[in-house]
């Protein structure tokens, strides 16, 4: 884009185009003769002498002494140029020729004129002329380019609809266009469907897909319309999505079943198909599941081979079809929540219901002296895998200890396997942690004597004797508290001797001897993270013992007393029934709990709900102690007969109980 500037000439009388205006022999600028009548004009305008004229010939102009004529040009207007470079101002520009035209003019002395000088003075008299030519001269300037603002998306949306809303043709054109199209699909079924998959609308289906031949449920079927498609879950269910509104078909195909296909109307709720029945098409086997302590059907088993897969009902039954197979090694992945997975070999007549027993994962720790000196072993409840876990170093003395933490993955042992003694030169007690899956052992702590209290998730509470402590020392004894993942230990309470002390799942109770001249107060109770401290009983306490699942009886010099859990003190009491503390076990839960009852030379072992609702469970000979409770249901306990001790698996909810291994009898 560029803009067009006239300048005009503020002289008298017009210089006729292409003719120098010079002092001396005139002439065109392209060197030809002028006419007269050019050379009339530039006397009139008093560029040369009167005496000179114009002949046939170029002449040399006659010298005169007179004073040369003064030019005096008036003053013209700058004459606008195209546009210079950045920063430059025109007018500046044009003061400086202006200034160039009148220092040539001054300079310029007609008397001494040569030819010699008819070169400088055609160039300025060149320079002149732009300056008086009467003609416009177009000069064109390059415009900057211009700026547009573009609008947002805003205003071009505002201005397209006032645009068509100032329209009427336009405007009542697209409404009748929009409601002819919303009838069209209002009334026919198709049309509405295609808007609505236009717009992204979709919908889903659902499905819950089953044996035919068992009604259990089929993990694992996959279930697509198009190109979408999701695998059933355990309990048989699949729920696909993104699936387009309108006719379909659902295919559910899984592998040793007959592939079911079902025509569908997809609409804007989800298609539920309900119970879809598989037929099976390849070989089917039967297998019945049950605990291998209490003989129970098992709920719930997951049976797998391959993409195969079945689930036991609450009979143990399952029923598993296999795709048909050449090979005689068809491994079958058996699994429960609780259980040891199991791996069998599909036989090859499968036509009989196969009985398999599954045994608890869990792992039981106890000390067997068989190699003839005192090592740990760790074994299934069923004997697989008895494998040394803490090799004895020799130096054991009878009365090892063992406790399993809750979650079965670590124990704790106490013995005088190490090479640590007392100034006296006796053995000291080690306190060691051993992780059961891994056999690697840690010694936390050497004493005269310890004795394993509990666990507290996982945390070890024990009570130790402090090694050279004289009688009269208030932190001869200690009950400590050793958490694993933290690696801390921490002291809960501190005597020179405990005539008590009772674990709790919700806090330590103790009894301080009546010989500690520190005590303040004989019985107490602390938090298994060191607070809540509070002292229950100040008297003199001679003996302590555990009633029921959360109450104590205390013997004092004068009376009984009794103390129920959550109480701020014992009350007054009459003497109990049994001098026995009970022994109770708590299940990981924390929901059931076990304890043992002296019944007609039987031991009788009395199961506890949460609710304290308690019933007899089983009575058994020859059991010596109990040892710990697996899950809500099996207990493991110690059986001494004849000299000889063995190891057992009892289930409360009924059964044989079984032996799991012989150990030695001085250990516990």
């Amino acid at each position: 884009m560029t803009k067009q500037i006239s300048v005009q000439d503020h002289s008298e009388q017009p210089v006729p185009e292409n003719v120098e205006t010079l002092m001396g022999p005139a002439q065109r600028l392209d060197g030809s003769k002028p006419t007269e009548e050019e050379m009339t004009a530039l006397q009139n305008a008093g560029l040369i002498h009167d005496e000179y004229k114009v002949a046939g010939e170029r002449k040399v102009p006659q010298l005169v002494t007179a004073e040369p004529p003064k030019i005096s040009p008036k003053p013209v207007e700058p004459v606008p140029i195209p546009d210079p470079a950045p920063d430059t101002d025109i007018t500046d520009i044009n003061k400086q020729l202006e200034k160039q035209v009148e220092e040539g003019l001054e300079d310029l002395d007609i008397a001494t004129l040569g030819e010699s000088d008819v070169v400088q003075t055609e160039k300025l008299a060149n320079e002149l002329h732009n300056l008086t030519a009467p003609t416009k001269i177009p000069i064109t300037i390059p415009d900057a380019e211009p700026i547009v603002m573009k609008q947002g998306l805003f205003d071009r949306l505002k201005t397209a609809i006032l645009a068509w809303w100032d329209n009427p043709r336009k405007r009542y054109l697209t409404l009748g266009i929009a409601v002819l199209v919303i009838g069209a699909v209002s009334v026919v079924p198709s049309l509405r469907t295609l808007a609505l998959n236009l717009v992204g609308m979709r919908s889903g289906v659902v499905a819950h897909v089953i044996d035919s031949s068992t009604t259990m449920p089929l993990k694992n079927a996959i279930v697509e319309v198009g190109s979408t498609q999701v695998k059933t879950d355990e309990d048989g269910n699949a729920r696909l999505k993104g699936v387009k509104l309108g006719p379909q078909t659902v295919t559910i195909k899984k592998i040793a079943f007959a592939t079911v296909t079902k025509k569908v109307s997809i609409g804007m709720r989800v298609a539920d198909l309900g119970d879809v029945a598989m037929k099976p098409s390849g070989t089917q086997l039967t297998y019945l599941l049950t605990d291998f302590v209490s003989g129970k059907p098992i709920v719930g088993v997951e049976l797998e081979s391959g993409e195969s897969t079945a689930t036991s009902d609450k009979s143990g039954k399952a029923v598993i079809t296999l795709q048909p197979s050449t090979e005689s090694d068809i491994k079958i992945t058996v699994g429960a929540k609780g259980y040891r997975s199991e791996t069998l070999l599909a036989p090859a007549d499968g036509t009989k219901p196969l009985p398999v027993r599954l045994v608890a994962n869990q792992q039981h720790v106890y000390v067997s002296k068989q190699s003839g000196k005192y090592d740990v072993y760790k074994s299934y409840l069923d004997g697989k895998k008895n494998e040394v876990l803490l090799e004895a170093t020799g130096l054991e003395s009878p009365g090892m200890t063992t406790s399993v933490s809750p979650d079965g993955k670590a124990v704790a042992v106490t013995s005088t396997r190490d090479e640590q003694r007392n100034k006296d030169g006796y053995l000291l007690t080690a306190l060691t942690l051993v992780d059961i899956a891994s056999g690697e052992a840690t010694v936390i702590e050497h004493a005269e004597s310890i004795a394993l209290l509990g666990w507290k998730n996982d945390a070890i509470v024990y009570q130790v004797t402090v090694a050279g402590a004289s009688a009269a020392n208030p932190n001869r004894q200690k009950i400590m508290l050793y958490d694993i993942p933290k690696e801390r230990r921490l002291q809960l309470a501190n005597a020179n001797y405990f005539s008590a002390s009772f674990f709790d799942t919700t806090a330590l109770y103790y009894v301080l001897s009546a010989t500690d001249p520190a005590a303040k107060e004989s019985f107490s109770r602390i938090g298994y993270d060191g607070n809540n401290k509070k002292a229950l009983y100040q008297g003199e306490v001679w003996s302590a013992i555990r009633t029921g699942y959360d109450t104590y009886r205390l013997q004092t010099p004068d009376k009984w007393l009794d103390y129920k859990v959550g109480a701020n003190t014992p009350t007054p009491s009459t003497p109990p029934s049994s001098f026995l503390s009970r022994q109770y076990l708590v299940a990981p839960s924390g929901t059931v709990s076990t304890w043992l009852d002296s019944r007609d030379a039987k031991t009788a072992f009395i199961r506890r709900q949460a609710n304290g609702q308690e019933s007899t469970a089983a009575t058994l000979p020859n059991v010596q102690f109990g040892i710990r409770m697996l899950n809500d249901d099996l207990v493991l306990y110690r059986s001494v007969s004849g000299g000889d001790a063995a190891d057992y698996v009892m289930s409360l909810s009924g059964g044989d109980s079984r032996k799991v291994a012989d150990v030695s009898p001085d250990s516990r």
